[in-house]
């Protein structure tokens, strides 16, 4: 529904991701477990199994692991918290920190770690997200480097779609 009749433009960009894990996990060793949802709620989940050192450190009760891809250049950070009560504050850690405080503290250490497959997929309007005051809508904003005519080009939405694969291989985004 949201292109139209009236969409005289659509601008798209594309990120790709498909990355192996530096340590693959083993297929022979990913069996059902239960994950504890925020709330406390059990679920039976197929989980990965590794035991091997992993980059990881404890703060403040909760952990953290760092999963390497091929190549070195970037990992997938797992944290789990101290409870299901603590998520969001775990998470506020991470993502404000400068990184430093608990990157420079990662240690390999030996573990015996179980990860859920998972696959997620959203997709959402960035601008209900943002509000209308984020970007030059409507009749007054200047697209005169996209087109001849600007009078009759404004941004009516921005859709983001993700999907991310987290499997015994690696990751697919």
């Amino acid at each position: 529904g949201v292109v139209t009749n009236a969409t005289k433009l659509i601008l798209t960009n594309t990120l790709y991701l498909n990355a192996k894990w530096q340590h693959q996990f083993d297929a022979n060793d990913t069996y059902s477990r239960n994950f504890t949802l925020p709330g406390g709620k059990n679920k039976l989940v197929k989980s990965m199994f590794a035991k091997t050192s992993f980059p990881a450190l404890q703060q403040q009760g909760r952990q953290v692991v760092r999963l390497a891809y091929q190549g070195g250049d970037f990992a997938l950070d797992l944290v789990l918290p101290a409870s299901t009560d603590d998520l969001p504050d775990a998470l506020t850690m991470l993502l404000t920190s400068n990184g430093e405080d608990w990157q420079q503290k990662l240690a390999n250490e030996p573990l015996r770690l179980w990860l859920p497959r998972f696959s997620i997929q959203t997709h959402e309007s960035l601008m209900q997200r943002m509000g209308d005051s984020a970007l030059p809508l409507g009749a007054g904003a200047d697209f005169s480097k996209a087109t001849s005519n600007p009078r009759g080009l404004f941004i009516s939405d921005i859709i983001q779609a993700t999907s991310i694969d987290v499997a015994e291989q690696g990751t697919r985004a």
